[in-house]
């Protein structure tokens, strides 16, 4: 492996499908899975990058804590979620678990107020500009999905954009968005072993850290 291995990173597109993709996806395989990759990314010793999600940051924070390292996970948030940032993610940021790098909302998408609820479906612009700014964190190496909803196709889609040369790996197992997407996807120099398991595996130890390795050896 080439550079410094401290600044390298893997985005990691992950979350629980609240809508169509609900009845799809299994949420306690999605919160294996996502143990497993982060695991497997501290092993590592590379950095964890995502958008902030009210069930997935604090999971991915307490991995963190549980592993005992700090400044491994950078955490993007758009200011439109400035007053809606659960107070578990706030308390492992707090304790250098995490850090949260937050994005300017657009001015036209106002953030709403502590007391309001937030609908993702209301700062579209919001979220893109936080993904392009977590996309283009210093020293990605690829892109991990796992679960997700409509969301996590608008990440992909834009991680193609922004950083074409690098890999995306969908995980199928724990359904969601991510299985489709694993059907669309195209993974040059992918072991027969990691493609099925990809498809079938729940062995996510295993499965993560091969996912690993198979972006550490993309060029």
């Amino acid at each position: 492996m080439s550079g410094d291995a401290e600044t390298e990173a893997v985005v990691l597109a992950a979350s629980y499908p609240p809508r169509e993709y609900a009845f799809k996806a299994d949420s306690h395989e999605i919160a294996a899975a996502v143990k497993a990759l982060v695991g497997a990314v501290f092993q590592q010793r590379w950095h964890i990058v995502f958008g902030g999600h009210p069930a997935i940051s604090p999971l991915i924070l307490m991995i963190a804590r549980e592993y005992g390292y700090k400044d491994r996970v950078t955490i993007y948030q758009s200011r439109y979620f400035l007053h809606h940032i659960s107070p578990a993610a706030s308390s492992l940021t707090n304790e250098h678990f995490g850090e949260l790098e937050f994005v300017p909302n657009d001015p036209g998408e106002l953030p709403p107020g502590p007391n309001n609820s937030v609908d993702p479906a209301k700062c579209p612009k919001s979220l893109t500009a936080m993904r392009t700014k977590m996309i283009s964190h210093p020293g990605v190496r690829g892109l991990v999905l796992v679960g997700g909803d409509t969301g996590l196709r608008e990440e992909l889609e834009l991680f193609r954009k922004l950083r074409p040369s690098l890999p995306v790996v969908p995980l199928g197992a724990p359904g969601g968005i991510a299985r489709e997407l694993l059907g669309e996807a195209s993974l040059p120099g992918i072991s027969p072993e990691l493609w099925h398991g990809l498809h079938e595996s729940r062995n996510y130890l295993l499965l993560a850290t091969r996912i690993v390795r198979y972006i550490a050896a993309h060029r």
